[in-house]
């Protein structure tokens, strides 16, 4: 399983990889799908598949879009904190929840580029 951030990542790249992948992407990237909905509220996604099997996921929660070649396009629930400090329960794609338990959370390559 190869995990990698938007710096990396195109549609046709996941589409072509002999192995699993996962991946953070932009709306703005080359050849990425558009999402006919805005999401309004926040936990609800949306889901494309190639007809190739590349899943790309939208999440209002995440500002980043996410690809995948080896995951369906379902949800888990996960914590959030709210702004007032409470939890509360929402549905994540699988894909997001998978790439943050691999990554951590943050995205390595991005965090240097920042630094510099």
């Amino acid at each position: 399983m190869l995990a990698f951030d938007q710096f990396f990542t195109s549609v046709h790249l996941m589409e072509t990889l002999k192995f699993p992948a996962v991946d953070t992407s932009i709306k703005t990237r080359k050849d990425f799908p558009d999402f006919a909905t805005q999401l309004s509220k926040r936990g609800k996604a949306e889901f494309l598949v190639t007809k190739d099997g590349t899943m790309c996921a939208s999440w209002l929660d995440s500002k980043e879009e996410m690809l995948s070649n080896c995951h369906k396009a379902k949800h888990e629930k996960v914590n959030r904190t709210m702004k007032v400090g409470s939890k509360e329960e929402f549905e994540c794609p699988v894909t997001m929840e998978f790439y943050n338990k691999i990554v951590g959370g943050v995205d390595l390559t991005e965090k240097n580029c920042k630094c510099l």
